[in-house]
């Protein structure tokens, strides 16, 4: 029951985590064209800033607690391709996360040096790992042939997450060993 819910979080922080990824580029793209010092580049310097810090940073923190915690939960995950390459996805995900960061930083010093079509190219990013990593999780393409001692360790830890959330596990009982004869008495 804990890993659906833990499921249903993780989704609720990801959709908030990527609204603000395919955002903030969006907001760099207007920032580009405002002079600086204006009135409308504050706005934009508030905004992204806000974006960032109550949006975005928070949202990607819960995404990696509950995805962790899930995994935490059913270990057998991370021997399956498709979870390594989503682990790669998202590594990059984070990457570009941190150079908006810095993006927004710069935009913040008025010292951006992009032009407008940098940020318009860069906001198809996020979008392009977005839709990798739902690959990977909903189809679970087979790209390589799993190493079957994998797909025991899976076996085995789905079998545990399914005794975990329905049914209590069973304990291990020792068959009883026949009583050995006493010798007779002398």
């Amino acid at each position: 029951m804990i890993y659906i819910w833990l499921k249903a979080l993780h989704l609720i922080s990801v959709f908030a985590w990527m609204a603000g990824m395919l955002y903030l580029p969006r907001l760099f793209v207007y920032h580009t064209d405002a002079k600086p010092g204006s009135e409308l580049s504050e706005t934009l310097k508030i905004m992204e800033r806000r974006l960032l810090r109550l949006i975005i940073n928070p949202a990607m923190i819960a995404s990696f607690v509950f995805g962790i915690w899930m995994l935490l939960l059913n270990p057998g995950l991370m021997h399956q391709p498709f979870m390594q390459v989503k682990l790669g996805l998202i590594l990059a995900m984070t990457a570009l996360h941190g150079f908006l960061a810095r993006c927004r930083r710069q935009f913040a010093d008025d010292a951006n040096r992009r032009p407008a079509k940098f940020y318009r190219i860069l906001n198809e990013a996020p979008t392009l790992l977005l839709i990798g990593i739902v690959i990977m999780v909903i189809v679970r393409p087979d790209l390589w042939k799993p190493n079957p001692l994998n797909q025991l360790r899976l076996d085995f830890s789905t079998k545990l997450h399914q005794n975990r959330s329905s049914a209590p596990i069973p304990v291990l009982s020792l068959p009883k060993m026949p009583a050995t004869p006493k010798p007779p008495a002398k």
